[in-house]
């Protein structure tokens, strides 16, 4: 069972960008029950961080979309003046806004069905953040370098 999760929970970097930070074991059945047990036989340093719960990845996300709000000193909206000033806003710090936004987004991606408290300001970054790439000519770039890594965009559709 250890093996099991270490193996999933296995960050995938390429090019020295993280692309899956951490994987998922759902237990169907019950055993993590004697998981503790498992763990007994290793030192704390050694199994750290290789089990987590819902709730805590739930609140790094709430940390990292709270950090990320505050790229913006005005209210967020779908209004199209609205995202042109996050747009701008985000413009100077492209590189630490996007780092941020895909570690969001991995944490979104590992909550499966349980993010419905998440998914208003997750898809309003997501809206900033390609529109971004659409004035900067990125886009279609981004969409070819995610699609040969096997992983979806999904911009809303206004």
């Amino acid at each position: 069972m250890l093996q099991a999760i270490a193996r999933t929970n296995r960050p995938f970097i390429r090019d020295g960008e993280n692309l899956k930070g951490a994987g998922l074991v759902v237990d169907y059945i019950g055993i993590f029950k004697f998981l503790k047990r498992a763990f007994e036989v290793y030192e704390e340093e050694d199994i750290r961080g290789a089990v987590y719960s819902v709730e805590e990845i739930k609140e790094e996300l709430r940390r990292k979309i709270e950090q990320a709000f505050k790229f913006f000193d005005f209210e967020l909206s779908y209004k199209r003046d609205v995202i042109d000033r996050a747009v701008l806003a985000i413009s100077n710090r492209i590189d630490e806004f996007r780092k941020l936004y895909f570690e969001i987004r991995n944490l979104y991606r590992l909550l499966l069905e349980d993010k419905l408290e998440f998914k208003e300001k997750f898809e309003l970054l997501s809206e900033i953040y390609h529109v971004y790439l659409q004035r900067e000519n990125q886009l279609d770039a981004e969409k070819r370098s995610v699609l040969q890594r096997g992983v979806e965009i999904h911009p809303r559709n206004n």
